[in-house]
């Protein structure tokens, strides 16, 4: 849990993380939602003693300012080992449908997956207690996925992705 503090910059189990990104941009619930959620529910999450984080990779760092308003604090861990050392440490996770929620798992790190026209009983978080916020499938864009994707995604209420974050920063605090 040193290399989670050192990582992150925040004591382990004080830090929720939130993961804006994915493989493409049409898998992610929208930028600017991001960025209300986090301007909205940061000081909540702050007044309950955690800090949300913004995470992602080195390759992601216009796309993760565009997520967190002032004064949300970005981490880019440099390696998969740097990820799964500030994951250890956090009390919980938000992500899209990505390769973090899977790490998560292993770090039994709590996660809260937001997911498009996924099936999230195959693609689904993996751990005992995460959940899965499902987008509902667009009618009439049966031509384009990305599209259907997008809207799916897009779909995902605004109002239960803000009360599953809050759900995470409630949890107990991680040691």
């Amino acid at each position: 849990l040193a290399r989670a503090r050192e990582t992150a910059g925040c004591e382990p189990g004080r830090y929720v993380l939130i993961n804006p990104t994915s493989s493409r941009r049409t898998n992610t619930w929208p930028a600017a939602s991001f960025h209300e959620l986090l301007r909205v529910a940061g000081s909540e999450i702050r007044a309950r003693g955690l800090e949300p984080i913004v995470i992602g990779s080195p390759a992601e760092t216009d796309w993760l300012k565009s997520c967190a308003p002032e004064p949300t604090r970005i981490v880019q861990p440099k390696d998969l080992q740097e990820l799964a050392d500030v994951l250890s440490g956090a009390a919980g996770l938000l992500t899209n449908t990505s390769s973090m929620q899977f790490l998560a798992a292993a770090t039994r790190t709590p996660t809260v997956t937001l997911m498009g026209r996924g099936n999230p009983v195959i693609w689904g978080p993996l751990g005992p207690n995460d959940r899965t916020l499902c987008g509902q499938p667009p009618v009439g864009l049966a031509h384009d996925i990305f599209a259907q994707e997008q809207a799916a995604y897009e779909s995902i209420p605004y109002a239960a992705v803000s009360a599953a974050l809050l759900g995470l920063a409630q949890g107990p605090v991680r040691s």
